[in-house]
């Protein structure tokens, strides 16, 4: 569920925070056992620098946690409009099965059927919609052919 990238910023960030505990109990106990060796300034350092460290950390894996948390969102939002699209092509395929059942228990030929071929109309539109957003190759050749990427073209022939 998590990338790898965000496994590893909570594994660093785990990490720091044990580093970090390790530090205050150390300074704990030299102030408890009141060491000949203690300084103060020192202890105050070490304490600085470790809460420096995790605070670095920390905000690292919160810049990941929040770019994956915008990725997933972007993901479930283009999911969300696909199916939109796809349920709206099943609607209408069902509204034109239902016109050919009716019109044909009645005995009538759809040719001359306007609502009939306005849904097919309809459909055909919703997945040539569909076809544009899953074939994003065939986009770049109507453009290449309508020559609204000529410039990108003639610049990847400079490059060759």
């Amino acid at each position: 569920m998590f990338s790898s990238e965000v496994l590893g910023a909570g594994s660093k960030l785990l990490k720091k925070f044990y580093k970090m505990q390790q530090t205050l109990r150390s300074s704990y106990s030299k102030i408890c056992q009141e060491d000949e060796n203690f300084c103060l300034q020192e202890l105050k350092n070490d304490i600085v620098l470790a809460l420096e460290d995790f605070d670095r950390i920390w905000s690292r894996f919160e810049q990941v946690r929040v770019l994956m948390q915008l990725y997933v969102t972007e993901l479930m939002v283009i999911e969300t409009d696909a199916r939109k699209m796809i349920a709206k092509a099943i609607e209408v395929e069902k509204e034109l099965t239902s016109i050919e059942i009716r019109e044909k228990m009645k005995g009538h030929i759809l040719v001359n059927n306007e609502d009939y071929h306005g849904l097919r109309r309809q459909l055909a539109k919703i997945v040539s919609q569909i076809n544009a957003v899953a074939n994003f190759e065939g986009l770049f050749l109507r453009q290449a052919r309508a020559g609204t990427t000529s410039s990108s073209r003639s610049c990847w022939r400079r490059r060759a």
